[in-house]
């Protein structure tokens, strides 16, 4: 089991892994590195979602940068917790839906999430739906859309949560797990013909499967503080990966680039990961269906940067010069400085900055000494 400070380097690790398959112009190349324009220092600050820096330039990205990702996840868990608390004040249950559809080795990531986001969007529209909101007095859903890859290529897919009037007319007699049946036998004919629509199929046992119970929910909350790798870094993906995957099942997109980091199949590791990033490319990750947050009358930022600005209550533990930032990636030590700060540790992010500058002059002297 890795510890926090194990964890966060690895972290860092697999950016550097991004920046290696990602092209030159990409701004995983900017992340954690550079200051922001017209930034001549850095605040390191820590808080309820751990040590981060402010005034230096992130990429934002939840897909496929370690690093965002997992504060971005950090932070969209409390939202969901926020949410799924105050949906059940007004009198909402939330049921759990994952949405699948088939596919093979052939088939282009950018074509099958192209074409389950259009048959999500169609089941949307139509009488059918219409019905089932007010059989069921749907308040809203949240959605988050995942990828794996496996045997059978890679594999897209929705989980969401769908928030039902608890004393609704459509909640009947034999309790929720019945009216989860209800529901699914609905939105499976719904979700048919809209794979139909994309030419597209799915079998009755994977297309769609509605679940209630604290479980689920619980499982589909977790996922938001986990990113898993063989090794069992912190992530954002819902399978839980910690542990060694069987053979034939589906890896989460940073297994696979954990793989390419330990040169296996490396050139076809490098290939799944590059289509992904660009599948993904300016997609949501999680997504509330439109009024929802107003709804529930939760404030939820969209701006990813804002996400990943210093939160309110966070602590400036110190303030680091341009100098001290350029040794501190120069030699790589930025999660060394957020371990710190997740512990509030000032103490120790000057020790660090003590031994780099030691470094740095030991350095110095060995040139001069050679030019003497």
């Amino acid at each position: 089991m890795m510890t926090a400070r194990q964890d966060k380097a690895e972290r860092f690790y697999l950016q550097s892994l991004v920046r290696e398959i990602a092209d030159s112009d990409h701004r995983i190349h900017i992340c954690m590195r550079h200051l922001l324009p017209q930034r001549e220092t850095v605040e390191v600050h820590c808080g309820e979602f751990g040590g981060w820096f402010r005034g230096v330039q992130v990429c934002g990205n939840a897909w496929y940068c370690p690093v965002c990702a997992v504060r971005l996840a950090a932070i969209r868990r409390s939202q969901l917790e926020s949410a799924i608390d105050s949906a059940k004040e007004a009198g909402y249950v939330p049921f759990f839906v994952t949405y699948t559809l088939s596919h093979g080795p052939a088939d282009s990531l950018q074509d099958t999430l192209n074409s389950i986001l259009a048959a999500y969007r169609f089941t949307r529209s139509g009488r059918k739906w219409q019905y089932i909101k007010t059989e069921y007095d749907v308040l809203g859903s949240i959605r988050a859309t995942e990828v794996t890859h496996g045997e059978n290529g890679f594999h897209p897919h929705f989980h969401e949560l769908l928030f039902v009037k608890a004393k609704g007319t459509g909640v009947i007699s034999q309790g929720y797990e019945y009216t989860a049946n209800a529901i699914e036998r609905h939105i499976y004919d719904l979700w048919t013909g809209a794979l139909a629509k994309q030419n597209k199929t799915v079998t009755r046992d994977h297309g769609i499967k509605v679940k209630f119970g604290t479980r689920y929910i619980a499982d589909y909350i977790a996922k938001f503080d986990r990113l898993p790798t063989k090794t069992g870094a912190i992530a954002y993906e819902v399978a839980n990966s910690t542990t060694k995957k069987g053979r034939g099942e589906n890896k989460t997109m940073f297994e696979v680039l954990h793989a390419y980091g330990l040169g296996e199949d490396t050139d076809r590791n490098k290939a799944i990961f590059r289509e992904y990033m660009t599948a993904t490319h300016g997609k949501s990750v999680l997504q509330f269906t439109r009024g929802l947050k107003e709804k529930l009358g939760i404030g939820v930022q969209d701006d990813e940067s804002e996400l990943l600005d210093a939160q309110p209550g966070d602590t400036l533990l110190c303030e680091l010069t341009a100098g001290e930032w350029r040794i501190i990636k120069k030699y790589n030590v930025q999660a060394a400085i957020l371990s710190c700060a997740d512990a509030g540790d000032r103490a120790g992010i000057y020790a660090i900055l003590d031994i780099l500058w030691e470094r740095e002059l030991k350095a110095i002297d060995k040139r001069w000494n050679k030019v003497g």
